[in-house]
């Protein structure tokens, strides 16, 4: 099976999902009330991080100079730099220092403990076919994981757009 179709709509469906994440940050980011404000803002960034594991690895991927070797190590290389901005941009979130309304620190670390859980998936996948042969299966696997990784990222995306602006108004209904 070829995946090259699959592989280009994901990088051009993330960097069109993260122009529209750019307008819903502009559009939001002033009307937030201060308390609020930086929690939004740490999960606009793990949100943005999302989109570009899914935007940058299937076009690694796509690269026709890499082996099966060379894949598995891209997918390595990408998930642990998705991890390391993950935590790092969800450390304010873990610490409790952050709030989204209604002090929902639950609700935070699901926006930093999923896209964890799909990196560790990715890793775990590709563990083998790094020591062995790419497969079909890890084609599968990989693509899967990241629709999975793509759709939170769109969950996430909608929160931000939704919530937002709903916490920017005040209690008789105008914007703040």
């Amino acid at each position: 099976m070829n995946w090259v179709p699959f592989y280009a709509a994901m990088v051009g469906a993330a960097v069109a999902v993260m122009g529209l994440l750019f307008v819903a940050v502009q559009l939001s980011a002033d009307r937030l009330p201060a308390d609020v404000r930086r929690g939004w803002e740490s999960v606009a960034s793990c949100t943005f991080h999302i989109f570009l594991t899914v935007f940058f690895l299937p076009l690694w991927i796509l690269i026709p100079a890499f082996d099966a070797h060379g894949r598995s190590l891209i997918v390595l290389i990408v998930s642990v730099i998705g991890v390391w901005r993950v935590v790092r941009a969800s450390l304010p979130i873990c610490n409790g220092a952050l709030r989204i309304g209604g002090n929902r620190w639950w609700q935070m670390l699901w926006y930093s403990v999923a896209p964890l859980v799909l990196y560790a998936l990715m890793v775990s996948e590709v563990a083998g076919a790094y020591l062995g042969q790419w497969q079909q299966s890890t084609d599968e696997h990989i693509a899967i994981l990241l629709t999975v990784l793509f759709s939170l990222g769109l969950k996430n995306s909608w929160n931000l757009f939704t919530e937002v602006a709903f916490q920017a108004r005040d209690s008789k209904g105008r914007v703040r």
